[in-house]
């Protein structure tokens, strides 16, 4: 049985960590050009950025990573149910 609310779920997650890792390269890269131009405040303040954006990016891929485990089980053990119990004969 297909269930648009479950992928639909999946992509704002994915979508979300996404977001942050990009988030983290964006402040990298910052850093680095803030750095070059002499603007030290600004270059370590984006740095700070950096480790805090890509820690959240891996939580919220974690919590990706279990919700399409416990989906694609769940949608293991409905299928199963639906054609008897993998009993065929």
């Amino acid at each position: 049985a297909h269930r648009p609310a479950a992928g639909a779920l999946c992509a704002k997650i994915r979508a979300e960590y996404t977001m942050y890792y990009a988030l983290s390269a964006a402040f990298l890269a910052v850093a680095v050009m803030a750095s070059v131009s002499g603007a030290f405040a600004w270059a370590l303040a984006s740095l700070l950025a950096v480790p805090l954006t890509a820690w959240r990016g891996a939580k919220i891929e974690e919590t990706f990573q279990e919700t399409t485990r416990k989906f694609s089980s769940a949608y293991a053990g409905a299928e199963t149910a639906a054609d008897g119990g993998g009993q065929h004969g």
